[in-house]
C-alpha cells in the first residue's frame, strides 16, 4: 500500500508539474515578438533563431518524462530496498527471538546446575561434619590397635621364653624321672640286701 501511494504521488506530481510548465510556457510566450521592417526585434538581430513554442513544450515534457522515469526507477529501488530491509529485519528479529530463547534456556540450565552444585556442596559439608566423631573414633581405634600390636609382640616374646623354659623343664623332668627310676632300683636292691641280712642274722 505505501508503494502504491508513492507511485500515485509521483504521478500526480508529474501532472501538476506538466500543467505548471505548460502554463509557464504560455505566460512566457504570450505574443509573438515585435519586429521592425527588416524582421528583427527592437533589441537588434538575434544571435540564433528561437525555437517554436511547441518544440519548447515537447522538450520540457521530454525532460519531465525523463525525470519521472528516473524518479520511478529510484522509487522502485527504494521499494525493493525497503522490502529487502523488511525481510532482513524480520530474519534478524526471528534470530534474536531464537537467541533470546536459547539464552533463557542456558540461564535456566545454569541456575539449575548451580542449585544442584550448591546442594551437593552443602550435603558434602554436612556429611563431613557428621563423620568428625567417626574420625576421632577411628584415630582412637588406630592407637588402640598399635598398642595391642605392641602388647601382642611383647606376649609373643614372653611365649617364646616360656616355651624355652618349658622345654628345659621337660628335660629336667625326664632327668628326674630317670633318677626316680634309679632310686627305686636302689631302694629295691637295698630292701633285698636288708632282707638277706636279716635272714642270715635270724638263721645264726
Amino acid at each position: 500500500m505505501p508503494n502504491q501511494n508513492l507511485i500515485i504521488y509521483v504521478s500526480c506530481s508529474y501532472k501538476i508539474l506538466s500543467g505548471s510548465n505548460l502554463m509557464a510556457g504560455r505566460k512566457r510566450y504570450p505574443h509573438e515578438p515585435q519586429t521592425n521592417h527588416q524582421g528583427y526585434s527592437p533589441n537588434g538581430p538575434p544571435s540564433q533563431p528561437m525555437p517554436p513554442h511547441h518544440i519548447v513544450l515537447e522538450q520540457g515534457l521530454e525532460m519531465q518524462h525523463h525525470e519521472i522515469r528516473r524518479l520511478l526507477a529510484v522509487n522502485r529501488r527504494l521499494v525493493e530496498d525497503r522490502a529487502t530491509l523488511q525481510q532482513e529485519l524480520g530474519a534478524a528479529q526471528e534470530q534474536f527471538r531464537r537467541m533470546d530463547i536459547a539464552v533463557t534456556e542456558i540461564q535456566n540450565e545454569n541456575e539449575l546446575h548451580s542449585r544442584q552444585l550448591i546442594e551437593s556442596v552443602l550435603k558434602l559439608e554436612a556429611d563431613i561434619r557428621a563423620t568428625e566423631p567417626f574420625k576421632e573414633e577411628v584415630v582412637r581405634l588406630h592407637e588402640e590397635v598399635k598398642r595391642l600390636n605392641s602388647v601382642t609382640h611383647e606376649l609373643y616374646g614372653q611365649v617364646q621364653i616360656l616355651t624355652k623354659d618349658l622345654a628345659e623343664l621337660q628335660d629336667e623332668n625326664k632327668k628326674l624321672h630317670a633318677l626316680k627310676n634309679e632310686l627305686e632300683e636302689l631302694y629295691k636292691e637295698f630292701m633285698h640286701t636288708r632282707f638277706d641280712i636279716l635272714f642270715i642274722t635270724y638263721m645264726v
